[in-house]
């Protein structure tokens, strides 16, 4: 049983849908191998027509005529298969510049990609650092006034050591004030003065001045 191949007609409507459906990339790849058949076609074309030319020039007498007739058909294939190469390098440069074009556009979308991103982040980071701030409590210093008789590197203690170095002065001021009576009592031991001041009259009747009155208070009402 035959198999029946379909028609060229048929096949060519199918390409054309093919091209159109998928663009411009394809075009390129179907005129860039048929211009590769073209050149395999011509090699075996030359060689064909090398073997033809020897053949001749070994049988035939008219051998000026046939060199001259082969150095014309060598130039026309020369310039034909440079032809072809010359087609074929501008196609595949142009498959080549349309890849570097579609790269080119995918790197921008990246790129504009890459730079949403990077947006996003900061405004990310940013938001972040705001909350943080507003979480954060600032630490409070006391205000302090140097004296001149202090030491210059007091102020630089955080307030907790500045609070320590006050309770201390003031254990130590408390310290010395409960201190300070028992140096200032004087001696018990009398002098002379006061043993004469102690004899005295006045001091005398001061001392036996109350005895009549408790003879007054008294509610027996005899003396004492």
């Amino acid at each position: 049983m035959e198999t029946s191949s379909p028609p060229s007609s048929s096949l060519s409507p199918n390409l054309h849908e093919i091209s159109s459906s998928d663009g411009l990339p394809i075009q390129q790849s179907l005129l860039l191998s048929e211009s590769l058949k073209g050149l395999r076609n011509m090699r075996s074309q030359l060689y064909s027509a090398a073997a033809y030319f020897e053949l001749s020039y070994i049988n035939d007498d008219q051998k000026e005529i046939l060199v001259t007739t082969l150095k014309d058909y060598a130039v026309k294939a020369i310039l034909n298969a440079v032809d072809h190469l010359g087609s074929v390098s501008s196609k595949v440069n142009s498959v080549v510049s349309g890849e570097v074009d579609e790269v080119s556009v995918a790197e921008s979308e990246v790129s504009c990609i890459e730079q949403r991103l990077r947006t996003w982040q900061a405004s990310i980071d940013h938001e972040g650092l705001s909350q943080q701030a507003l979480s954060l409590r600032a630490p409070k210093y006391h205000e302090r006034y140097i004296l001149p008789g202090e030491f210059m590197d007091e102020g630089i203690h955080p307030p907790e050591d500045n609070n320590k170095l006050q309770q201390h002065q003031t254990a130590c001021s408390a310290i010395g004030r409960s201190t300070s009576p028992i140096r200032n009592v004087p001696s018990r031991s009398t002098s002379p003065s006061t043993r004469e001041h102690s004899s005295s009259p006045s001091r005398s009747r001061r001392s036996t001045s109350p005895l009549p009155q408790a003879e007054k208070i008294s509610p027996q009402g005899g003396t004492l």
